[in-house]
C-alpha cells in the first residue's frame, strides 16, 4: 500500500519513510549494502520533478535494471534534495509466530487481577495477560520489532544509539511506544481491565533501550552493562495513565534476562538429576548447562544467519517465506508460511536447505556445493519452486558459520563442566526459529552434535514462559533473581579449544 512521506533537504527517503512505516526493513541498518530496503515511488501531484537524488551505479547494481527500470529505489541511499513529498510503497506481509502466530486471543467479561508478561526480542516483541492462578492464557499478541529498520542485530542499534542523546531516545521510544500500543489492545481484548504490574526480559541491550540506559560500554571491548539487576519501573501510556513494569535481571552483556527466563520456565534452577541444556537460537545463541547442581552460560557469536540475514535468499518468517524443505524419492518439496508463493527462505526453511541439499549429495562434507554452475559461472542450487529460490555458495558458508558457532558452544560448554555429550538428558530448543526447526536436520547439518539425536525438544519462546511464572508467583520472581546471579559466564573467546573446535563443527557430518 502506498503512503505520502514528506522529507527534508538532504535527509535519507529510510529516516522519513522510518515514522510512516514502522515496520521498515533495513537489515544492513541504513548502511546501503543489503539492498533490501527496496520502496517503489511516485511523484505527488502534477508535477514528474522528483524531490528525491537520482540512483548511482552501486544502487542500480543493487536493484538490478528491472527493479531500477520499474520505479524502485533503495531507501537509505536516496536523499531528499530538497523539501518535498513522495508516495511510497514498500512490500509488507505478515510476521507467523510461533504460539502467538501474531494474532490476539480474545477473552469476554472483566478480569480483576491480571498478570503480564513482555519479551522484548531484537526481532520480535511479545505480549501476554494470563489468570495469575493456573496461568491461563487470556489474550497475546506479537510484533515484529520496530526497531529493525535501524539493523536486524543489537550491534547496529547500538551504533546508531551511541551517536548521541537524541538517537538513544529514538530508539527507546520506538520500543516504550510499540510496547505501550500492544498493552493497551490486549487491555480491549480482556474486557478493559488493566495488569497491576508488567513483567519484562529481554537481552541485556534491549533493556538498556527500554530505560533509556547509557549503551557506550557495550560498544565497545570490555563490554560492561549499565546495569544488570532487576529494576521497578513506569511505562507511561500517552501521559494518561502509566504501567509499574518490573525488569528481570539479566546475567552479563551478551547473556540477558530471557535467558534468565528460560532457565526458570525450563526448571533448570532446581538442579536437575541428569544434566540438560538450553540453547536460545534468535540473532544470536545463546546456551545454558545445568549439571552437578551448577549453571554454565556462554553466548556464541553465531549472528543473525537463521533470521535470513546476511543470506541472499534469506528473509524473515513472514508470509511467503519456505520454513520446511524436503527432499524424497529424488525430488525437492517445500511449503511456505501462509501458503504464499515463495519469496525467500526462513531460519527453518534454511537449515532444512542445508540438510536436503547434504541428503541429495549436492553439498559436501566441506561445504562446497557440487551443484553445476548457473549461467552466471557460479555454483549454485535452484529450488524448484515458482518463482525459484537460487540457493548459492556464499550463503552457505554464512550459515556454515552461525551453525559451527553453535555447535562448537554446546561442545565446549560440556567439556568445560566435564560432562560427555551422551550423559545430557534433553536439550531445549527455544526461540522463534527453535520451535519451527526439524530435529531431523539440525543433527544432518551439524546444528547440534549427533550425540544429542533423540534428546531435542523445541521448547518455544522459553523467555515470555519464564517471565509469566515471575509474574504469577513472587517466590519464582525471587528464584529468577537468584539464578541469574549464580550462573557461571563461559567466555569462548578465553577457551584455547573453541577454534578447534569451531573449525571442526564448520564441516557437514
Amino acid at each position: 500500500m502506498a503512503r505520502k512521506v514528506r522529507g527534508s533537504k538532504g535527509q535519507t527517503l529510510l529516516d522519513a519513510m522510518r515514522s510512516v512505516f514502522p515496520n521498515a526493513e533495513a537489515p544492513c541498518g541504513g548502511n546501503g549494502r543489503c539492498g533490501r530496503c527496496r520502496v517503489r515511488i511516485r511523484v505527488e501531484g502534477r508535477s514528474l520533478e522528483t524531490p528525491l537524488s537520482p540512483a548511482d551505479d552501486e544502487e542500480a547494481r543493487l536493484l538490478g535494471p528491472r527493479d531500477a527500470d520499474d520505479g524502485w529505489r533503495l531507501a537509505c541511499r536516496t536523499r531528499f534534495e530538497r523539501d518535498g513529498t513522495v508516495w511510497a510503497e514498500q512490500e509488507e506481509r505478515a510476521f507467523f509466530l510461533p504460539e502467538q502466530e501474531g494474532n490476539v486471543r480474545r477473552t469476554s467479561g472483566d478480569r480483576s487481577g491480571l498478570c503480564a508478561a513482555v519479551d522484548l526480542g531484537t526481532t520480535t516483541i511479545a505480549c501476554v495477560f494470563a489468570e495469575p492462578a493456573d496461568g491461563r492464557i487470556l489474550a497475546s499478541a506479537a510484533e515484529a520489532n520496530r526497531q529493525r529498520s535501524y539493523g536486524p542485530d543489537v550491534v547496529s542499534r547500538i551504533a546508531y544509539a551511541v551517536q548521541g542523546p537524541e538517537q538513544l531516545k529514538e530508539l527507546s521510544g520506538l520500543v516504550r511506544g510499540q510496547v505501550s500500543g500492544m498493552l493497551e489492545k490486549l487491555c480491549r481484548m480482556a474486557g478493559g481491565t488493566r495488569p497491576e504490574k508488567i513483567h519484562i526480559c529481554g537481552n541485556t541491550t534491549m533493556l538498556h533501550f527500554w530505560e533509556g540506559a547509557d549503551l557506550s560500554g557495550l560498544s565497545r571491548m570490555p563490554f560492561r552493562p549499565g546495569f544488570l539487576e532487576s529494576r521497578e519501573t513506569k511505562l507511561a501510556d500517552g501521559g494518561r495513565l502509566e504501567y509499574a513494569c518490573r525488569l528481570l535481571p539479566g546475567i552479563s552483556a551478551f547473556i540477558g534476562a530471557d535467558i534468565a527466563a528460560g532457565i526458570v520456565a525450563r526448571g533448570l534452577h532446581k538442579t536437575p538429576s541428569r544434566p540438560e541444556l538450553l540453547v536460545d537460537i534468535g540473532t544470536n545463541g545463546e546456551i545454558v548447562l545445568a549439571a552437578g547442581g551448577g549453571l554454565l552460560a556462554t553466548a556464541t557469536a553465531a549472528g543473525p544467519a537463521f533470521e535470513g540475514v546476511s543470506v541472499s535468499c534469506g528473509m524473515a518468517a513472514v508470509g511467503g517465506a519456505v520454513d520446511h524443505v524436503e527432499w524424497r524419492n529424488g525430488e525437492f518439496s517445500y511449503t511456505t508460511l501462509g501458503g504464499l508463493p515463495p519469496a525467500g527462505f526462513c531460519g527453518s526453511g534454511l537449515l532444512d536447505m542445508l540438510a536436503c541439499l547434504r541428503r541429495a549429495d549436492l553439498l559436501a562434507e566441506s561445504g562446497a556445493l557440487t551443484a553445476a554452475p548457473d549461467r552466471s559461472g557460479e555454483r549454485a542450487f535452484s529450488l524448484p519452486s515458482d518463482p525459484p529460490l537460487r540457493f548459492i555458495q556464499a550463503d552457505v558458508r554464512q550459515l556454515q558459520l552461525a551453525k559451527g558457532a553453535i555447535a562448537a558452544g554446546i561442545r565446549i560448554l560440556c567439556r568445560r563442566a566435564d560432562v560427555p555429550l551422551e550423559k545430557i538428558a534433553r536439550i531445549s530448543l527455544a526461540g522463534s526459529f527453535g520451535s519451527r526447526l526439524s530435529a531431523d536436520s539440525a543433527l544432518t547439518a551439524g546444528l547440534i552434535p549427533e550425540e544429542l539425536a533423540g534428546r531435542i525438544e523445541a521448547a518455544g519462546n522459553t523467555a515470555l514462559a519464564g517471565t509469566l511464572l515471575t509474574a504469577r508467583d513472587p517466590a519464582m520472581m525471587e528464584d529468577c533473581m537468584r539464578t541469574a546471579r549464580r550462573v557461571n559466564v563461559v567466555d569462548l573467546s578465553q577457551e584455547p579449544d573453541f577454534q578447534d573446535a569451531f573449525v571442526e563443527a564448520m564441516s557437514f557430518p
